[in-house]
């Protein structure tokens, strides 16, 4: 498996979709590139190193540019690539942060991967000068062929994501206050549909009873701690009502918010 890690922020070097009738081209080694590209009809065939892939419809492909490479079709084939330029380093194991990033995934039907390409590529030639908004695309794009690459060869590896361990350092910095999906999603760069994608996947709850949890949680400390009543210490966090506040911990606590004065 190959892991990597980024050192930069990546930058669009282009974005396309390619058809033809045959094709036989080597890829030379570079440094600091990722392409990522997925085939949308037809076969190819690519060597790269000590591996050989043949890649069919909606199958996935990840070139570092660590070895040249050949890529083959002896018959009509389309694919589409994006390409970023970013400073990064291969690891020889999965760390935190790291992205799972194998030459090849065999995929045989559509996932959300494809979209983010597609969507890199519609942007990029609309509008090829706005550069930056492509690359939390880009980023989406390495999280999510990251974890279809744990998925299916890596069954044993915890469901990571970098961008969930940032959203809860916000939500913590800024439990005082409303917190919105939509919020979190903008400050990590990325949609709010694939925030609450990744951060459900990795804490089996959603962000929002992520949210509620911390607040609730940090309520009961505060009154714990420094001898508030319930409404003072819900007050805090935005809370006019005790009595939902109430309710609400005791379903997902399964007991009431003020059972500790009966632990002491």
């Amino acid at each position: 498996m190959r892991y990597i890690r980024l050192c930069g922020t990546p930058e669009i070097k282009f974005a396309h979709i390619f058809d033809a009738p045959s094709y036989n081209h080597v890829l030379p080694a570079m440094e600091n590139k990722i392409e990522i590209s997925y085939l949308s009809a037809g076969k190819t065939l690519r060597e790269q190193g000590w591996e050989r892939v043949e890649s069919k419809p909606f199958s996935l492909n990840c070139n570092l540019f660590e070895a040249p490479a050949n890529l083959m079709a002896q018959g009509y084939h389309e694919h589409r690539t994006v390409c970023f330029s970013v400073p990064f380093e291969v690891l020889e194991e999965g760390t935190e942060g790291a992205f799972c990033m194998p030459l090849h995934l065999p995929l045989s039907a559509r996932e959300k991967i494809h979209d983010l390409i597609d969507e890199i590529i519609r942007l990029y030639m609309l509008e090829p000068e706005k550069k930056w908004g492509l690359t939390g695309l880009f980023l989406q794009i390495l999280e999510e062929y990251s974890h279809i690459a744990r998925r299916l060869y890596d069954k044993d590896f915890p469901a990571y994501s970098p961008y969930v361990n940032r959203a809860k350092e916000y939500i913590c910095e800024n439990l005082q206050r409303p917190i919105s999906e939509k919020e979190v999603a903008a400050y990590l760069g990325i949609t709010p549909e694939y925030l609450c994608a990744v951060f459900k996947r990795a804490n089996d709850v959603s962000l929002i009873t992520y949210v509620n949890q911390a607040k609730l949680a940090r309520i009961r400390t505060e009154m714990e701690c420094e001898n508030l009543r319930l409404y003072e210490a819900a007050a805090r966090y935005g809370y006019n009502d005790p009595n939902y506040v109430s309710r609400l911990y005791k379903r997902y606590f399964g007991k009431n918010i003020t059972d500790f004065k009966k632990e002491i």
